[in-house]
């Protein structure tokens, strides 16, 4: 943005997805909806962030959270003052609030992989004026997995957390 532009323009409040990105999550995301790292957004039924404070917004680290299978739709931008170690624990417990054939769509320049959650889409984004970032959007179905499954790759995680 050039000198030129008024003050109140080269500012927006924290931290809130430019409207064409809303709008592309917004019509892919369905039923009842849980809105993680949400910042300043409207979108999502219930709302959560680690650092915004709003009367709509839960504000606390999700992984405190209990949600479970509760959720048609998780979204999420990735927790960036979060340590890229503890993104498991995090993808984790994005995916539990899943129901069962739910999606997770993530923002991140990284795609989240893990038991149960299997990969259907990526949309690329190309910078634009404003938005300096190249966006991944990513959308995941939550799936049945086999509980051993689980248990072990959860033993795993802790021990390494």
């Amino acid at each position: 943005m050039g000198h030129n532009v008024p003050l109140k323009d080269r500012y927006k409040k924290a931290w809130s997805w430019p409207k064409d990105i809303e709008d592309f999550i917004r019509a892919r995301a369905q039923g009842r909806i849980l809105h993680v790292c949400c910042g300043t957004s409207l979108l999502g039924d219930i709302k959560v962030d680690a650092f915004v404070q709003g009367p709509d917004i839960i504000t606390k680290d999700i992984r405190e959270c209990n949600f479970q299978s509760e959720f048609d739709t998780v979204i999420s931008d990735p927790p960036w003052a979060m340590d890229y170690r503890a993104r498991p624990s995090f993808i984790r417990t994005c995916r539990n609030a899943l129901k069962i054939g739910g999606h997770l769509i993530f923002n991140a320049p990284w795609v989240p992989k893990y038991y149960g959650l299997q990969l259907q889409e990526v949309w690329y984004r190309i910078p634009s004026p404003g938005w300096a970032n190249l966006g991944v959007i990513s959308i995941s179905l939550r799936t049945k997995i086999a509980l051993q499954e689980e248990l072990i790759k959860r033993a795993w995680e802790d021990k390494k957390l």
